[in-house]
C-alpha cells in the first residue's frame, strides 16, 4: 500500500495542479453514471465467462458474488487483478477444489488478455496515426538484461513449484484438478469459443466505460484512441507493482494522453475518477462479503449432485 501511495504522491509532485481543468458538472455526472453502469455490466459478463470456463454448472449468482467480492479485495492487493486469489479461495472453500479454482481463473484471465490484444489490434487498424503519435511522444530504452533477469526468475520459480508439487499431497491433488479442468476445456471447444466471445464483450464494455467518462469530462480524445489505450492501461495495471494498480494506471494515462494536449493533471484526475467509480462497485462487493461471506458449501454439494 505504501508503494501505491508513494507512486501517487510522486505523480502529484510531478504534475502542475494549476493545469487541472476538469469540472464536475452535469456532463461529468452523466459520464460517472455511465461508467458505473458499464462497470456493473462488465463484471456480470465476467462472471458469465467464468461460469463457461468452469463448466460445472456452478450457480451464476454465486460466481457473480465472488467476482464483486474479488473486485473489492483487489483494491487492497497487488495488481488490478489481485482479487483473483480471493475468488480462488471462495471456490475452494465451497468444495470445488483449489486446483479447479486456480485453473479456471488462469484460463479466464488468459481469455481476457487474448481479448485485450484483439481490441488492441482493432485499435491499430482504426486509429494507426494515434499509435504513431504516442510512440513519437514516449521514449523508452529497454535493456537486454531485463529480459534475462525475468526469464531467470521465471525458471527458478517453475523449478521450485514443480519440486514442491511432487512432494506435497495437496499440491498433487491440486495438479490433478487442474488437469481435469483443462481437459474439459479442450474437449468442449464450443463452450470455450463462447467464453472468448463473452471476453471480447467484457473488454468492449470497459473501453466504452473509459470513453464515456472521458467524454463527460470534456476530454477531446477520439473513440478509436481508447481501443488502443485501454488495453495498454489494463495490461499495465496487471503488473505486480502497486496495490490495485494504483499509480501505474495514472502514469500510463499521463503518457498516452500527452499527444492530445491533455495536461498531466487532467490525465491523473481522469484516471483517479475512474478508480473511484470502481470503488463504488467495490462497495457492493464489500456488502455482499459482510452479509453472505465468501464461501457456500451448498454450491459444492449441488455440483456433485448434478
Amino acid at each position: 500500500m505504501g508503494v501505491g501511495l508513494a507512486a501517487l504522491v510522486l505523480l502529484f509532485l510531478l504534475v502542475d495542479l494549476s493545469e487541472l481543468t476538469l469540472t464536475l458538472d452535469r456532463g461529468a455526472a452523466a459520464g460517472v453514471a455511465a461508467c458505473l453502469l458499464l462497470l456493473g455490466v462488465g463484471l456480470t459478463l465476467s462472471a458469465l465467462r467464468w461460469r463457461l470456463v468452469l463448466g460445472l454448472g456452478a450457480p451464476f449468482g454465486f460466481l457473480w458474488k465472488l467476482y464483486l467480492i474479488g473486485w473489492f479485495c483487489s483494491m487492497f492487493l497487488p495488481t488490478s487483478v489481485g482479487g483473483d486469489a480471493v475468488r480462488a479461495v471462495g471456490i475452494a472453500r465451497s468444495g470445488l477444489g483449489w486446483g479447479t479454482g486456480f485453473a479456471s481463473i488462469v484460463v479466464e484471465r488468459f481469455l481476457g488478455v487474448a481479448a485485450l490484444f484483439f481490441v488492441l489490434g482493432i485499435g491499430l487498424v482504426v486509429a494507426p496515426a494515434v499509435f504513431g503519435d504516442v510512440l513519437a511522444a514516449v521514449t523508452w530504452s529497454p535493456r537486454w538484461w531485463w529480459a534475462v533477469a525475468g526469464l531467470f526468475v521465471l525458471a527458478v520459480a517453475s523449478i521450485v513449484a514443480i519440486r514442491a508439487a511432487r512432494r506435497s499431497d495437496p499440491l498433487r491433488r491440486m495438479a490433478r484438478e487442474v488437469r481435469q479442468l483443462l481437459g474439459r476445456c479442450r474437449d468442449e471447444p464450443r463452450r470455450m469459443g463462447a467464453a472468448l466471445l463473452v471476453s471480447f464483450g467484457v473488454q468492449s464494455v470497459y473501453v466504452a466505460a473509459w470513453a464515456l467518462l472521458a467524454s463527460g469530462l470534456g476530454l477531446d480524445v477520439p473513440f478509436g484512441a481508447f481501443l488502443l489505450f485501454v488495453p495498454v492501461v489494463s495490461l499495465a495495471g496487471m503488473l505486480p507493482v502497486t496495490v490495485g494498480g494504483l499509480g501505474v494506471r495514472e502514469g500510463a494515462w499521463v503518457a498516452l494522453l500527452y499527444p492530445f494536449g491533455i495536461s498531466a493533471a487532467d490525465a491523473v484526475g481522469f484516471s483517479l475518477l475512474f478508480y473511484l467509480c470502481g470503488v463504488g462497485i467495490g462497495v457492493v462487493g464489500a456488502v455482499l462479503f459482510m452479509t453472505s461471506g465468501l464461501s457456500d458449501p451448498e454450491v459444492g454439494r449441488s455440483v456433485e449432485a448434478s
